[in-house]
């Protein structure tokens, strides 16, 4: 008897295998390195039928996963019930669904409200390319500040030689293949004050190291933000605005700013401002709280969980087999 009802009993076991697998992906959190925190679920122990008359069958408790009773040789069902489990769709269970990413302003002061050192507001780098008298300054003048107070104010005048360079850096982690955008605002002031007086002479662009590096001439494609220059002595001007987005490639990405003056004219002086500037993406650090550092948490969940449901049946099976022992 003992050999008939046991494996049918077993062949319930890749429905208990998918219940369990919806579970531990549906309901139960990553656990990922340190201890793992006990839950309450509890397993109601079956108590054996004390004494009963032999005509009467014990009462049994039910149970969320059915047992499958072996019926006399004569009553047997045609059908055989095959080892495929049920799909988990059909069991009405929800579906695990992928966490969101978070998306964030990676950047460190992009607003430049935290304050400056030497000019360069924190969380930034300077960099320059000499030939030239260079500035950085924090701006508060209203009239130049896109939000808040402050604004990163750069310069550059006496310039003797062609192509003169100020500029900001800063690197960032980042999430590879990821796409980010880039948002900022600003100014050009100069003597000429207009495009056709300078020649398109000043210019704000920006580009990117996708390794991390902090050598902005390594740097092999600079974008204008087509903002055209303003008088220099003007008593309000029109902020430009500039958004974009790029693919990051690795883990570390370094964006560079700079104002650019093209012509050798030493007597000319120009005054770029840059403000409220983001860069907005995944986050490298919310990604990696929402992964799991080993994947023993879940194992454990599982083999605990599946392991209370054969004890269950194992203990059903042998309550039956007595039941049927006593009819006899």
């Amino acid at each position: 008897m003992i050999s008939k009802i046991l494996p049918t009993a077993l062949k319930c076991l890749p429905i208990l295998l998918a219940v369990v697998l919806s579970v531990a992906a549906c309901e139960m959190p990553f656990v990922g390195g340190g201890e793992l925190t006990p839950t309450a679920t509890s397993v109601a122990a079956v108590t054996p039928p004390e004494a009963l008359p032999p005509s009467t069958p014990p009462s049994l408790q039910p149970t969320n996963t059915p047992v499958v009773i072996a019926t006399p040789e004569e009553a047997r069902p045609t059908a055989t019930p095959t080892n495929t489990p049920i799909p988990i769709a059909t069991l009405g269970l929800p579906s695990a669904a992928a966490p969101a990413v978070r998306q964030a302003d990676v950047l460190t002061n992009g607003s430049f409200e935290d304050g400056f050192e030497n000019g360069i507001s924190v969380g930034w780098h300077a960099f320059n390319n000499g030939g030239a008298e260079f500035g950085w300054a924090d701006e508060t003048w209203s009239a130049l500040v896109q939000d808040g107070d402050h604004a990163q104010h750069m310069e550059i005048w006496d310039a003797g030689v062609l192509d003169r360079y100020v500029g900001i850096y800063q690197t960032v982690s980042t999430v590879p293949q990821a796409s980010y955008e880039l948002t900022m605002h600003g100014v050009i002031r100069s003597n000429e004050g207009s495009v056709q007086a300078s020649s398109y002479g000043y210019r704000i662009q920006w580009g990117v190291d996708y390794n991390g590096g902090s050598d902005w001439q390594a740097v092999g494609e600079w974008t204008d933000v087509a903002w055209d220059e303003q008088p220099l002595g003007a008593e309000s001007y029109t902020l430009g605005s500039y958004t974009t987005t790029f693919k990051a490639t690795s883990a570390s990405t370094t964006l560079f700013i700079r104002g650019w003056k093209k012509w050798p004219t030493r007597a000319n002086h120009v005054k770029f401002t840059v403000d409220d500037v983001s860069l907005r993406g995944a986050s490298a650090g919310a990604m990696a709280g929402k992964m799991p550092d080993t994947g023993l948490g879940t194992g454990v969940i599982f083999l605990a969980g599946l392991l209370g449901l054969l004890l269950i049946l194992v203990r059903e099976s042998r309550e039956v087999i007595a039941w049927r022992r006593e009819r006899k």
